[in-house]
């Protein structure tokens, strides 16, 4: 039943980002495009039993992230295994950072600290932070969004829209040294989007950060790279 619920609500997702991204018709001669998702929120949960509390309310296997995986897909459930919310997880040092709607993350945050008990974690909504995607126009302009629904569901099939370990590194969008360097040194984390390779990178950053200027100077200064 979480199988089957997890691929209607990956599908559905994959389907709205691509709409929203394909949409962006600006970025489209461009060599890299980038999207603030606002409809995005963060929850920072930290503490030194993180881990072992996120790992008993999530459907997917917390150790991939404490194993070296950067993000990964996964949903949170109640206490009778119905499904709440999905959401991608984010790991910096010791820290763990829960992407989800804008929209939920006030109610998360609360389903969180209801199980907090006596565990020493800390759970609270980052307002300071942002969440991106850099994504290669090339790839989404080659998906007909109109067969995006029969391409998930078969990817889905086959598990490679959803790894339980996320992407590796050589696996999803290449990006210029210098540009990769000057996205790390100003973000928090980036990552590709454990989800859909097409999708590109998912960047966390602090509201201070425009990851637009980064990928404008760069777009500018390499225009036919």
């Amino acid at each position: 039943m979480i199988a089957i619920t997890r691929r209607l609500f990956t599908q559905d997702r994959i389907y709205r980002t691509l709409h929203q991204l394909t949409s962006v018709s600006v970025c489209n001669s461009h060599t890299y495009c980038v999207e603030q998702l606002g409809e995005r929120a963060i929850l920072e949960v930290t503490g030194t039993d993180a881990s072992s509390f996120l790992q008993g309310l999530i459907t997917n296997d917390i150790r991939h992230l404490d194993d070296g995986s950067k993000s990964m897909f996964t949903m949170f459930l109640n206490s009778k295994g119905c499904v709440l919310y999905d959401s991608i997880i984010h790991k910096v040092l010791d820290k763990f950072y829960v992407e989800c709607d804008v929209s939920g993350a006030a109610s998360l945050e609360k389903h969180l600290k209801m199980f907090k008990v006596r565990r020493k974690v800390d759970v609270k909504v980052a307002d300071s932070l942002r969440v991106w995607s850099v994504f290669d126009p090339k790839l989404l302009h080659e998906l007909n969004l109109k067969d995006v629904g029969s391409k998930v569901g078969k990817d889905i099939t086959q598990e490679t829209v959803v790894p339980c370990q996320g992407v590796n590194d050589d696996q999803g969008l290449e990006l210029d040294n210098e540009l990769a360097n000057d996205l790390t040194n100003n973000c928090l984390t980036m990552s590709n989007d454990p989800r859909l390779l097409s999708l590109g990178l998912r960047v966390i950053a602090s509201t201070d950060v425009n990851v637009t200027d980064i990928i404008k100077d760069y777009n500018n200064y390499f225009p036919h790279h």
